[in-house]
């Protein structure tokens, strides 16, 4: 395995690392590591729904299972929640 540039622990207690390689996950409980993906990693995010967000260098906002199922790429602003900030008074 290459050296870990990001680790990320999802509330299941799976670790996902961020490689030059790729992004590898350990299972709860898991003795070792399976890639998930070859795509180069900038963030971790996990949302209410325990679906892993990854910054890919390269194509967006990629949605992974919590297994590491891949989801096609989130591009498009139209296919992106954006929360507005109201200024405080």
């Amino acid at each position: 395995m290459n050296a870990a540039e990001l680790i990320y622990e999802d509330r299941t207690g799976a670790l996902w690392v961020g490689t030059a390689a790729g992004v590898v996950r350990r299972p709860p409980g898991g003795q070792r590591f399976e890639l998930v993906t070859h795509r180069i990693v900038r963030a971790f995010s996990e949302d209410a729904d325990g679906q892993i967000w990854i910054a890919d260098a390269t194509a967006g906002l990629r949605r992974l299972g919590p297994d590491g199922t891949e989801w096609p790429a989130q591009t498009s602003p139209q296919r992106l929640l954006i929360h507005k900030r109201t200024p405080y008074a």
